[in-house]
């Protein structure tokens, strides 16, 4: 990724499969900064703009007869990401706030590279307009074998929970890969701890990446 940091703020992204605990760490995460003097914003791909609830709407929706190409996929999460960072995310940074984003970029490369084979180096070119270059500082990634997160529930409308597990498996692989490939960014959790243990684990890591005293 290109590096863009013209802002004051710090973006966190969180990333990971279907059913890791990325909400319930957030929350927890959010409201530790919070005590803590931190101006903390919460927000999420894909759905958290006007134009981002209308193709949320379309993307995670199975509709009978439907079926979305992967390279179409590919666009519809471009252009939330795009309306996303120029509406929510970037303004949040130049404020100087601390922004917690539940999926990001990596997300897209995961689902749309790793499990359904778009091609990369067009996911990576698009990606870059879409996000103006921005780059998280830090990607927190609550891993978990996909057998024992799905056990936690599936919407069963939802057409990216409904796979089938080799599909998550190349979705977890994908990230396992990238995080490898960016050790000093990236932060692996074991999620299949329990809830506090994780959230614990998470706090720490930031706190340390943020130079804030526990």
């Amino acid at each position: 990724m290109t590096k863009n940091k013209s802002h004051k703020g710090i973006f966190i992204v969180f990333e990971g499969g279907e059913k890791a605990g990325k909400s319930t760490v957030i929350k927890f995460l959010k409201d530790e900064l919070a005590k803590r003097g931190l101006d903390v914003l919460v927000t999420h791909e894909p759905g958290d703009t006007p134009l981002g609830k209308i193709i949320r709407e379309k993307l995670l929706k199975k509709e009978d007869g439907v079926s979305i190409n992967p390279v179409a996929e590919s666009f519809l999460f471009f252009a939330d990401r795009a309306q996303h960072i120029a509406d929510v995310v970037l303004p949040a940074l130049e404020r100087g706030m601390v922004v917690l984003e539940d999926r990001f970029s990596f997300s897209t490369f995961a689902y749309q590279h790793y499990a359904k084979g778009v091609d990369l180096n067009f996911l990576l070119q698009a990606d870059a307009f879409a996000r103006q270059n921005l780059d998280p500082d830090l990607v927190i990634f609550p891993d978990i074998d996909p057998r024992i997160a799905l056990k936690r529930g599936i919407d069963p409308n939802n057409p990216f929970e409904t796979a089938k597990i080799e599909f998550h498996d190349s979705v977890r692989h994908g990230y396992l890969e990238m995080a490898h490939n960016d050790p000093e960014r990236w932060k692996v959790v074991d999620a299949s701890k329990s809830a506090d243990e994780v959230a614990k684990e998470v706090l720490e890591i930031v706190l340390n990446k943020l130079k804030i005293k526990k």
